[in-house]
């Protein structure tokens, strides 16, 4: 799962391995000669098409040949991507399978996940095929009483944690989900991790800006430890947090997370704090929506299963995330100074001018050079060092009220 620009159309994978598929798409022109090398795997690429006829032809025809094998995988690609946009669009019915992107004859069946793990460690454990996003479901939930026994009995004996999960959210896919600025959020059935994890948190500490981006960094934070455990690897060099909200795998965006929060019924001194996750894990490179995707089948070999990986990761997060938060309150000063030391060891990796949006409708562009104690960065302009805090760039209001009006 990503979130992505509007445009869609110009799509460039370029491979590093062999177990990334090379694909090489413009808007208007996909070329296919670059995928055809001779020691690769040529019938998993969807720009390589072989054509027995064009084999036999002569070499003053060759140019011709090329130029319609082109056309026909251009072809090929238009009707895919709108036949995958059909279907992340709803338009098709629960339950129904779906043509891999790469069009080879693969079917994906849509079934919501096990997560067997992860019901061991919470009580309420809701799973989906599909719906339109998690977040909205667990909003769904909670407002309409479905969670209120477990609310009830977590809210009225003294917090032992600063977040409390309540429930989790889980589904193979989602078909009109948002993130940061109402950008679409693309997942693929068996091949994405779409949760949202359900916890509360006392009104008083979300008021306060630091708490809510805080709670964003450290769900980054939590998210990467429960890779490195789900799918051991060499990735420690690879993974990293991309200030405000992404999770990175060698540069590119592997994953985001999405925090806001909903009232409680029949509580004021109480709100809902929803944590919603995205990853793609084995989603392959045709089926990536931007060009700055990855997934992390493309630099995990023999990693489990993406049902299995889901489980294990989704567990990690409930397990690890409310000790996180819970410990920045209890050592304040000493965690977030560690804290502090990772993330900016994080940022380093990937320094380069970025574009920031602002929830003012302008923008900014500059190069991250310090992570604050607030969870803010400065940036370098050209008019100089700027501030930026998570809820300046959409992550989070900074008052709950404003979010519960």
């Amino acid at each position: 799962m990503v979130d992505t620009a509007a445009t869609q159309a110009a799509v460039t994978h370029t491979a590093t391995t062999a177990t990334r598929t090379t694909a090489t798409h413009t808007a208007t022109t996909h070329t296919a000669a670059a995928a055809r090398n001779s020691n690769s795997n040529t019938n998993s690429n969807i720009n390589n098409e072989t054509d027995t006829a064009t084999t036999a032809t002569t070499a003053n025809t060759a140019t011709t040949a090329n130029t319609a094998n082109t056309a026909t995988a251009a072809h090929k690609l238009t009707d895919t991507v709108s036949s995958w946009g059909s279907w992340i669009r709803g338009e098709r019915r629960p339950g129904s399978t779906l043509l891999d992107a790469g069009n080879r004859g693969m079917v994906v069946p849509v079934k919501a996940p096990r997560l067997t793990r992860t019901r061991q460690l919470i009580s309420r454990v809701f799973t989906r095929a599909r719906v339109a996003s998690t977040q909205r479901e667990a909003r769904r939930l909670v407002r309409e009483g479905e969670l209120n026994n477990e609310l009830q009995r977590i809210t009225q004996f003294p917090a032992a944690a600063l977040i409390r999960p309540v429930a989790v959210v889980a589904a193979d896919v989602e078909h009109d989900a948002r993130g940061r600025f109402n950008r679409r959020w693309f997942s693929m059935p068996s091949s994405s991790l779409t949760f949202t994890l359900v916890a509360t948190a006392p009104r008083e500490a979300m008021n306060h800006k630091d708490f809510t981006g805080w709670v964003n960094v450290l769900s980054c934070i939590a998210v990467i430890d429960a890779i490195h455990e789900a799918a051991p690897a060499d990735l420690d060099s690879k993974l990293t947090f991309a200030w405000p909200n992404d999770i990175l795998c060698d540069g590119m965006r592997l994953g985001s997370v999405n925090v806001s929060y909903t009232s409680l019924p029949n509580d004021e001194q109480h709100a809902a704090v929803l944590i919603t996750f995205g990853l793609n894990l084995a989603m392959p490179a045709s089926c990536l929506p931007t060009p700055n995707a990855t997934s992390l089948s493309m630099h995990v070999p023999d990693m489990p299963s993406a049902d299995t990986l889901r489980d294990m990761i989704t567990a990690s997060v409930v397990a690890a995330l409310p000790l996180q938060v819970s410990g920045l309150a209890a050592q304040h000063d000493a965690h977030q100074q560690a804290t502090v030391l990772r993330v900016r060891e994080s940022l380093s990796r990937h320094a380069r001018s970025r574009h920031f949006q602002l929830n003012d409708g302008s923008s900014v562009d500059g190069t991250i050079v310090d992570f604050n104690i607030d969870a803010s960065v400065t940036i370098r302009t050209s008019a100089g060092d700027r501030r930026l805090h998570p809820s300046d760039v959409g992550v989070t209001a900074q008052c709950i009220d404003v979010v519960l009006a």
